[in-house]
């Protein structure tokens, strides 16, 4: 009896213990994609901004 509800707590640890990762694993995930979201509009407006002060560098002879 106590070697079967050992085998029972150990297979409802593992399956808890994966259900942990399996969060882990979405919530990487999920700061991983804002982190993108957040990287295009800084890229733009970083290309915006050196769009707009090109000019102002040459230097005319």
């Amino acid at each position: 009896m106590a070697r079967f509800l050992g085998f029972c707590l150990l297979a409802f640890g593992g399956f808890v213990a994966l259900i942990m990762l399996g969060g882990l694993i979405g919530i990487a995930l999920g700061l991983f994609w804002f982190a993108i979201k957040l990287a295009v509009p800084v890229l733009l407006i970083y290309l915006g901004y050196r769009l707009l002060v090109r000019d102002k560098q040459r230097i005319a002879y």
